[in-house]
């Protein structure tokens, strides 16, 4: 019992005194790659650390092992995105897709553009 109410004080967000919402999941992977792609979308320098260090984390989050979407895609490479940490079974078409479109706009440093470029056609392979 007290670990289920540990977990779920972990979902709640207080936004004033006394307002108390609950948030439904954790998802970095989708929160950073939109807020990447509207940084990029919006002009901003490609060399700003927050537009670097976020594709670079997102490269760091592809899936590169088996899960239960191989049952109907047995003979497909891993290589997918999910929208949350330590999901590494689930990943999610959705969240794969948006990964790809924000990497696809990113400009990196030459010794990350090719590993980049991989993850993609991966990820467009995974799709």
């Amino acid at each position: 019992m007290v670990k289920g109410f540990n977990g779920f004080q972990g979902f709640a967000v207080e936004e004033d005194d006394d307002m108390l919402s609950m948030q439904g999941c954790i998802s970095p992977v989708w929160d950073t790659c939109l807020v990447l792609l509207a940084l990029l979308e919006s002009e901003v320098d490609h060399g700003e650390p927050a537009v670097q260090n976020s594709a670079r984390w997102l490269l760091g989050q592809q899936i590169l092992s088996g899960g239960d979407w191989q049952v109907r895609a047995k003979d497909v490479e891993p290589g997918g995105w999910a929208f949350e940490f330590h999901n590494s079974k689930y990943p999610d078409i959705d969240d794969a897709a948006e990964v790809i479109m924000a990497l696809n706009l990113v400009n990196l440093p030459p010794e990350t553009e090719a590993r980049k470029n991989e993850a993609i056609d991966r990820g467009v392979n995974w799709l």
